[in-house]
């Protein structure tokens, strides 16, 4: 190896040695290469690598003889398919023609084909829709015949023909409607007469149920259901069957009626309600009671047969509600005229006034809860409420009468000034009255009776007081007005309704109490020896002219002081007859005010006598106003 200065130069072997080291053995194709040498490279004899060569494009040419072998086998069975397609196309040539030959032969019949194809369509939906009208529009021949058979019961293929033959009637009347008047009328006019068969039977077979329900136990099969729900829409019919079940229903209630009242149940238990005539409240409470419990039971009765619930406070009415009462108010008005009368015997007998006023509130609770399920168009409520009338109109006659009675003859007040024994029993039966008000289960009238009631015992008890206390003294008369007064307000105070009433009395109170204060005003002025001295210093009641304090009579001070000085030693609350007041704190209350303004004149008497320049106030001993506002007690 030789070098210079422009580099170095390599010997052929380093180069080819160079070229192997630097070559890429990750070289996929060099693989291959590699692989496919290793085949039929064995030995590495300087012979076969010079060979190589040679030995490859032998195997080259191996290879490629046998491709060309092959391929020829493939080009011959090519060159035979293609020899096939010719035949075949050949083949299909002929036959398109003779398609064509025949094509045009046959084109008319394939033009009917469809044309037939068409109508055959046409039909089929001609053929479903004709079937779909005989359906809607036509009964079967077992329609038919269930329809108009008049033997046997009727059962539920009857109202499944009979729904059909309505529903069919229905459809007709939308079809005469829509402009198709003579289908619609011909379909009617071949159905009537089966239709009038089918409800004649109806009406027959039901006429006959509804018989049976006039019987003892009335029983409401699922199938007069449905034969009421129809006959419906045949409202003469219907009112034919209805009526003559609703009279039959009657006349077994007031059979029923009569028994409960004279025999008793059966086995004699219960007992007949007339046992109990010596009891009025419980001889009418049970026929009350009776009335209401069959009412009950006959709308139970109703409610089934009508499939529905009443409405009781009538608040969505429709037909079948208004046709439930009206069965109902028919069947139930035939109890009115015996328990009337019955009734009316009660009240007209003579009853304690409590007595009569319980009656009353017992007729009315069962009036107003049985009109809940009636209501106002009834017979039977028509009479309950003349029945009610009657009771209130004989309690307030009666308690008129009692009023009259009692207060007619007048009672002097008794030392005490406490209220009267008569005013005590009124004002006792009174409370018992208004107590059974309180427990009443119906409130509808209270108001109203609470002040009638009020206004019929008060105001002659109040007369009755004023009559008896003409010949007191007025303190006295006013403290006897106040207790009576006052008891009233007590007794009566714990009820409701009554305040326009304790109003009045509140009102009549505070008069005699302004009354009062003002006479025991008078009456302490004059105990007190001042009212000679108010009397000369403002010419009161006349008695004499007015004179200024410096003018008075020394000895007329005088002797007012040394009375009034008695007075205050002495003073105590039960020196008049105030002590009789019952109420502690009026009483204290009116004590109170009447001795304040007999301290108000004092005072201004004493200021006035103070100041005066005449020595009148150093000849007489007067206390000043603080030592008699203590010795007063206030």
């Amino acid at each position: 190896m030789e070098s210079n200065n422009l580099g170095i130069k390599f010997n052929p072997l380093s180069q080819k040695l160079n070229k192997v080291l630097s070559s890429n053995l990750d070289d996929p194709n060099e693989k291959l290469a590699l692989e496919a040498l290793s085949e039929f490279y064995q030995q590495n004899t300087l012979e076969a690598r010079r060979n190589l060569r040679s030995d490859i494009e032998k195997r080259s040419l191996s290879i490629n003889k046998r491709f060309l072998e092959a391929f020829g086998h493939v080009n011959k069975e090519i060159e035979k398919i293609d020899s096939e397609l010719k035949e075949i196309t050949a083949s299909c040539v002929e036959i398109q023609n003779e398609v064509d030959i025949t094509k045009s032969k046959t084109v008319h019949l394939l033009e009917k084909s469809a044309v037939l194809k068409s109508e055959r369509k046409k039909a089929e939906a001609r053929e479903i829709i004709a079937k779909a009208f005989l359906d809607t529009f036509t009964l079967s021949a077992e329609e038919i015949e269930v329809l108009g058979s008049t033997d046997g019961p009727l059962e539920e293929n009857f109202f499944a023909a009979l729904t059909h033959l309505q529903r069919i009637h229905k459809d007709c009347q939308t079809l005469v409607s829509t402009g198709r008047q003579s289908v619609g009328t011909e379909i009617m006019n071949s159905l009537t007469s089966v239709q009038d068969v089918a409800f004649d039977k109806l009406f027959k077979w039901s006429q006959s149920e509804c018989r049976i329900l006039g019987r003892d136990s009335p029983d409401v099969t699922p199938t007069l259901k449905m034969a009421i729900k129809e006959l419906r829409q045949r409202p003469d019919l219907y009112r034919a069957c209805m009526e003559e079940m609703t009279g039959l229903r009657r006349n077994t209630i007031v059979r029923y009626f009569i028994d409960a009242l004279t025999r008793g149940g059966p086995g004699g238990m219960p007992r007949p309600i007339e046992i109990y005539a010596h009891d009025p409240m419980r001889y009418v409470g049970d026929m009350l009671a009776w009335v209401h419990q069959t009412v009950a039971s006959e709308l139970e009765m109703l409610e089934a047969l009508y499939d529905i619930k009443l409405d009781t406070e009538h608040s969505n009415t429709t037909d079948a509600h208004d046709d439930l009462v009206e069965n109902l108010n028919r069947i139930v008005e035939g109890v009115a005229r015996p328990l009337k009368v019955r009734i009316e015997q009660v009240l007209n007998s003579s009853l304690e006034l409590t007595i009569r006023h319980r009656l009353s509130n017992l007729i009315q609770f069962y009036t107003s809860t049985i009109k809940k399920t009636l209501g106002t168009a009834s017979h039977l409520i028509d009479t309950l409420q003349q029945i009610q009338d009657l009771a209130f109109d004989v309690f307030f006659s009666s308690l008129n009468e009692y009023a009259y009675e009692t207060f007619s003859e007048t009672e002097s007040p008794g030392a005490d000034l406490t209220p009267p024994a008569a005013l005590k029993s009124t004002v006792a039966k009174l409370k018992e009255i208004m107590s059974s008000y309180e427990t009443s289960l119906v409130g509808a009238r209270r108001d109203l009776d609470y002040s009638r009631i009020l206004d019929g015992v008060l105001d002659p008890l109040l007369r009755m007081c004023r009559a008896s206390s003409q010949d007191l003294d007025p303190i006295a008369r006013s403290v006897y007005l106040i207790n009576c007064i006052q008891y009233l307000q007590v007794s009566l105070s714990r009820y409701q309704c009554t305040e326009e009433q304790m109003q009045l009395l509140n009102e009549e109170t505070q008069g005699h109490s302004k009354a009062l204060t003002e006479q025991y005003y008078i009456e302490i002025l004059n105990k007190s020896g001042l009212v000679s001295v108010k009397n000369q210093l403002e010419g009161s009641n006349n008695e004499a002219t007015p004179i200024p304090v410096e003018e008075l009579d020394p000895q007329l001070v005088a002797d007012a002081m040394a009375q009034f000085n008695r007075f205050l030693s002495d003073f105590n609350t039960s020196y008049s007859p105030l002590g009789k007041l019952n109420n502690s704190q009026l009483r204290s209350k009116i004590r109170e005010d009447a001795i304040k303004r007999l301290l108000e004149f004092y005072a201004q008497f004493y200021e006035a006598m103070k100041s005066n320049e005449t020595g009148l106030f150093s000849s007489v001993v007067m206390r000043n106003p603080s030592q008699v506002e203590t010795l007063l007690g206030v």
